[in-house]
Parts: structure tokens; sequence; C-alpha cells
């Protein structure tokens, strides 16, 4: 269908999945649409906002590890670094749990519910995107091993909208980089 695409206007092909990060998305489109100095702009913004993160956080979470899971059609997956959530904590100089520090084909860690310790960490960031995915996280936070994670003991479990910590984009990253703020800066426990 390229060269008929082609016909109606200029046609770019992009092969989003699995093949290049979503920063690399985000400047493949700024390139496409002639946009590259607004982009390095909005990098720059980026950058700024993570190097103000780092300064605030100081040293406080330097041994404590960040986790992040959601819930999606029936299924608990965390992110590995090569993700979305994994890139941007990996910016910051987050420590991750050992099962959620690694590279996996499209940035996923499937989790079963028998597997929960590898999304145990120090603090848990946890989102759900369906109704039926909020149920399924309401009856595994009632079950014995849910209970015996680390970050819900320490009640330093954080519920986070899935679409922007699982956004891919600039808005959802700046987005995401505020609920940083907001959970480990301004609400600390």
């Amino acid at each position: 269908t390229y060269p008929l695409l082609n016909k109606i206007a200029p046609t770019l092909l992009y092969d989003w999945q699995g093949t290049t990060t979503w920063r690399d998305h985000f400047n493949f489109m700024a390139k496409a649409v002639e946009k590259e100095d607004a982009a390095q702009k909005a990098w720059n913004h980026y950058y700024q906002r993570i190097q103000e993160l780092k300064i605030v956080l100081g040293k406080r979470y330097q041994n404590k590890s960040i986790s992040f899971v959601y819930f999606c059609c029936n299924k608990m997956i965390s992110q590995a670094n090569n993700s979305f959530v994994g890139s941007i904590l990996t910016d910051i100089g987050l420590k991750r749990p050992k099962a959620q520090d690694l590279s996996t084909t499209y940035g996923e860690i499937p989790i079963v519910e028998e597997e929960l310790e590898k999304i145990d960490g120090d603090i848990l960031f946890v989102a759900a995107y369906y109704d039926n995915d909020k149920s399924r996280l309401n009856k595994l936070q009632q079950k014995p091993l849910w209970k015996k994670l680390r970050a819900v003991k320490l009640n330093h479990v954080y519920f986070v909208d899935a679409d922007t910590w699982r956004g891919g984009d600039l808005l959802a990253a700046n987005a995401l980089i505020d609920d940083l703020f907001k959970y480990l800066v301004k609400n600390p426990n």
C-alpha cells in the first residue's frame, strides 16, 4: 500500500514494534515534520527536569529499589530497563528490583501471581487499565503473597495512571516525572 499512500501525500514507513525506543520514535516524527529544533527544546526540557529531580532526591533513594507493575487484559506485567518507564528511571539513576533490572523483547516482563517477588521493591508503582484489571488487582491485594511484599509492608505502594506510565512520549514522560516528584519528594513516607 506504500505506493498508493505516497500518491496521496509524502509517506514515511516506521516500524515501531520492538525495533526502536520511544526516544527514537519521537526524533523520527520530529524529523518527518521538520520540527527538529522544537524537538531539541523538548528534549532539553526533559533532561532539565530529570536533573532537577536527581538534585532534589539526592542520595535518599540510592539504596532503594523502585518497581512498576501494571494490569491489562487479564495480565500482570512489569517493565524492564528498555521500556518507557525503565528508561526514565534509569535516566534518574533509580535502582530497579533485580527481576526488572534487565532488558527484554519489547521491554516487558510477564508476571504470574506466584512470582510476586519479581515486583517487590522498596517502592511499588501500580497501574491498571480496565475495570476487570482493577478488580483483579483488588483481589490480589487481599492475598497473603501481596501482603508479604516489602513495599506493601512499608506502605510505599502508589497507584498511578496506566496511560501515563506506559505513554511512550515526552508528554507522558513529563507526567511520569510529576508523579515521581509527588510520591518521592513531596510525600515520601
